[in-house]
């Protein structure tokens, strides 16, 4: 999947109106595409560009797997972290705050019912 696709995916979890107050910026520095990407979460929307930015709260580094786990189950930030898979730069709580307005729902759901 493409980041900026893998982004657009993440964007979709997002619960505008818990994110309405939100003003988050993480840096992912995809190590094995030697690309960084910023993501921001203002007003309840994300957004993502290509590049990194100077006002960011975190930077995670790692490869693009252990970056989109990240992404879309930032619980796991600590985990890979211990585990060597991804590094922190910043403040880890961001994932946490981050974590807080996205929406889990079953990828299962019934499509059509009888």
């Amino acid at each position: 999947m493409p980041i900026d696709i893998l982004f657009d995916f993440a964007a979709v979890h997002l619960v505008g109106d818990k994110a309405a107050d939100a003003d988050l910026r993480v840096d992912f520095r995809f190590t094995d595409l030697d690309e960084t990407w910023t993501m921001r979460v203002r007003r309840g929307v994300l957004n993502v560009r290509r590049g990194a930015s100077p006002a960011t709260l975190l930077t995670v580094s790692g490869p693009k797997p252990a970056l989109a786990g990240v992404l879309l189950r930032p619980a796991r930030a600590d985990r890979l972290a211990r585990d060597g898979a991804i590094t922190l730069d910043g403040d880890p709580s961001v994932l946490e705050t981050y974590g807080g307005l996205l929406d889990e729902f079953d990828p299962d759901f019934p499509i059509v019912t009888p």
